[in-house]
């Protein structure tokens, strides 16, 4: 496929910052809390009826205090966990985005990568890429370009879509999802990327959600959305100091 089919020319963008949400944790309660809620609502009309119910194998009457007692429990732990749920969800739909990934340029004016994630920091350009890891402040770096280059498709995922064959395309107005199945080391993912644009065409935020099978079995490995900000506009971030340290020894 080639880029411009999916309606933006993510090449033409030089400097930006792009910010992250881990909705994994979303999809998951999503699934269940349907099902959970037909539980409540069903245990709910049994009560309002008055059905009588077995306990232990012994018949119970809606006046007995084991079933008044059964019900109420039940609804304060299960109303619990639903209550619980929509908290959840509510406030990750509130909470805002972090930062994760800077595209800037750097002193030889190549497009640069600052990565910013729980664990580690990390700069990449076209000739080395160096690596902190904040649990032991250890710094790797490497100028080998293949390692460069999988790491760098492997943040910027439009990098490699003109290596995709067999996909599927569907816009909307100010949408376009792109669905197309790729094999890992024995696994086949596939990946469906839902772009959001604004009125000017210009991209807003991409969702990305990674199916993970293999022999028979699957399951949703990755669901993240990520929000455009700033780009192709001077802006600042900072970097880690070791960081710094290491990069300086590229050009003194």
């Amino acid at each position: 496929m080639t880029i411009s089919e999916i309606g933006f020319d993510f090449n033409k963008i030089q400097t930006a910052t792009i910010s992250r949400k881990n909705l994994l944790l979303n999809i998951i309660l999503l699934i269940f809390f349907p099902t959970l809620l037909f539980i409540f609502i069903t245990f709910f009309i049994l009560y309002l009826a008055q059905i009588p119910m077995d306990f232990n194998e012994v018949p119970m009457e809606f006046t007995d205090p084991e079933y008044q007692q059964f019900f109420l429990v039940f609804f304060l732990s299960l109303g619990s966990i639903l209550l619980l749920i929509l908290l959840i969800l509510v406030l990750s739909h509130y909470k805002a985005p972090k930062p994760y990934l800077y595209l800037s340029t750097n002193l030889e004016l190549e497009q640069s990568l600052y990565l910013i994630d729980r664990k580690k920091e990390m700069y990449l350009d076209n000739k080395i890429m160096i690596s902190l890891y904040k649990s032991s402040n250890q710094i790797f770096s490497t100028i080998k370009p293949l390692d460069i280059l999988t790491q760098k498709n492997t943040l910027l995922f439009w990098l490699t879509l003109d290596q995709i064959k067999d996909y599927k395309i569907i816009h909307k107005k100010n949408r376009t999802t792109l669905k197309f199945t790729v094999g890992v080391k024995g696994r086949t993912n596939r990946k469906i990327y839902n772009l959001f644009f604004d009125d000017s065409g210009n991209i807003k935020s991409v969702s990305e959600l990674i199916y993970s099978s293999a022999y028979g079995n699957s399951n949703i490995k990755s669901y993240k959305r990520f929000y455009f900000s700033n780009i192709n506009t001077r802006s600042m971030h900072m970097i880690h100091p070791l960081i710094q340290k290491e990069l300086l020894k590229k050009f003194y």
